[in-house]
């Protein structure tokens, strides 16, 4: 889970794109 400390919506889905994206990146260092 996890939990954005915000109660503005758009800082949260800010929020949890970055990670996504931090996410993908890591992903796709460890396959090259």
């Amino acid at each position: 889970v996890l939990a954005v400390p915000s109660d503005v919506t758009a800082h949260i889905q800010e929020m949890h794109l970055m990670l996504l994206h931090l996410w993908c990146v890591a992903v796709d260092e460890a396959v090259e």
